[in-house]
């Protein structure tokens, strides 16, 4: 995903621009897909990156401590349920 439009690019298109690019995840393309926990990283990088950029630094704010470690349980919760299934 684009972090300067904010749209989806396809992997051919976006492929110079790889590094910059923000991961989308999976279960957002395909509605078949399970939510691995690196895709719910990458949900959070890329909802974090535009919460911040369009709701809280316009504002002169940061984004809540409260969504680090809300964000950091799931990762958690997410690592210990594929530690089990293994």
């Amino acid at each position: 995903m684009s972090p300067r439009s904010g749209r989806a690019v396809s992997r051919a298109g976006g492929e110079d621009y790889r590094d910059k690019l923000l991961a989308l995840p999976a279960f957002l393309r395909d509605d078949a897909a399970l939510a691995s926990a690196t895709d719910v990283a990458n949900a959070f990088a890329m909802t974090g990156f535009f919460l911040d950029r369009h709701a809280f630094a316009p504002r002169g704010l940061v984004m809540p401590e409260v969504r680090a470690h809300f964000v950091s349980a799931i990762a958690r919760a997410f690592a210990a349920a594929e530690g089990r299934s293994a």
